[in-house]
């Protein structure tokens, strides 16, 4: 019985790596033919292809299958075919309520959808298409898309609430569109969202986010570390450790400061991949410090207690090696790795 569950199990990654492959082959053909004009733009017929296909490829796919699409430039290229749209003709309207479920279907559901949106532009976008004249619907359309971009993505709702102009069009929308009742409700749920976020992150008066172009310097230093970030998985996947550590004290640099409760996640992160990389390069009381550092931020995330262990072994305090293990199986009891190490420090 057990070979042949191992048989099903293998037939299905199999199933899925030839899925995924075809996605992908699918996303490629479709990219290269994207047709600009010459001053690199999209005329209206190749903007609303571009969404009708984003949104039909990624319809029902799961969060790998979206991936995919996302790591081609997908959101880039929604970005791309609203630039200029006004949504005054009524095929600028198609255009853009087309592309705003084509961010939706890709961000819903998809922790990496999300984050891709900051590189993409997608907020700024959004809020560009937030227009005095804009019609009721429209508006709520693109709340609809701030509210899925948002949800479940901390970093991306406190730069909605402190980075654009949102705050003035949803304290605005209750006069502007005084019979849009629906409109109502998503304004109501975004002020209560970015209000919470807000707090949560202690953005007050005279806080160093406190303005609006701190804050877009801010997001745009983020946007920085995560390029950075994905320079050192980069290098690190090719044994490069000293220069994928270089690449993620540069990321860390650069937000260590902000001290921001929705960074913690993603500097815990940082610090445990750059702890991986002292590890290698033989420097094992920093690759201490920053395992160290990892669990400050993200505690409940056992690959903290996983690299700290790795030091300490490294450094011959084989107990408090076993000790922080145990810690690490409380948080999550069975985990795989955190057992396999114990039972090797338990045969020493």
């Amino acid at each position: 019985m057990d070979q042949q569950q191992n048989n099903n199990g293998n037939q299905q990654q199999e199933g899925s790596k030839t899925t995924n492959a075809a996605m992908t082959q699918s996303w490629e053909r479709f990219s290269s033919s994207v047709r600009k004009n010459k001053d690199g733009k999209l005329d209206e017929d190749e903007s609303l292809r571009i969404v009708q296909t984003i949104s039909k490829l990624s319809f029902g796919q799961d969060p790998i299958m979206k991936n995919v699409l996302i790591d081609g430039g997908a959101l880039e290229l929604v970005v791309m075919a609203i630039e200029g749209q006004e949504g005054q003709s009524a095929s600028e309207v198609e255009i853009l309520t087309e592309a705003l479920k084509a961010i939706r279907l890709c961000v819903i559901r998809n922790p990496i959808g999300r984050e891709r949106c900051r590189a993409a532009g997608i907020l700024k976008c959004l809020e560009d298409l937030l227009k005095p004249d804009a019609n009721a619907t429209l508006v709520e359309d693109v709340l609809t898309t701030v509210a899925a971009v948002c949800m479940g993505d901390d970093i991306n709702a406190l730069q909605g609430a402190i980075a654009t102009n949102f705050d003035v069009v949803l304290s605005n929308a209750q006069k502007e569109y005084p019979e849009a009742g629906s409109l109502h409700k998503k304004v109501a749920y975004l002020l209560a969202l970015f209000e919470a976020i807000k707090k949560e992150n202690h953005i007050e008066d005279g806080s160093p986010f406190s303005d609006k172009e701190s804050a877009i310097t801010f997001f745009d230093s983020l946007l920085e570390a995560e390029r950075l970030k994905a320079d050192g998985n980069n290098a690190f996947s090719k044994y490069k450790y000293a220069k994928a550590e270089t690449s993620y004290g540069k990321a860390i640099d650069l937000l260590a400061w902000a001290k921001l409760e929705c960074l913690k996640d993603f500097m815990g992160v940082l610090y445990s991949n750059r702890s991986a990389c002292r590890m290698e390069i033989k420097r094992f009381e920093e690759a201490l410090c920053d395992a160290e550092k990892s669990l400050e931020n993200k505690p409940g995330w056992t690959k903290g207690y996983f690299r700290k262990s790795q030091a300490l072994v490294s450094l011959g305090r084989l107990e408090e090696a076993k000790e922080i293990l145990g810690k690490g199986l409380i948080v999550e009891p069975g985990n795989e790795a955190l057992v396999k190490a114990l039972k090797r420090l338990e045969v020493k």
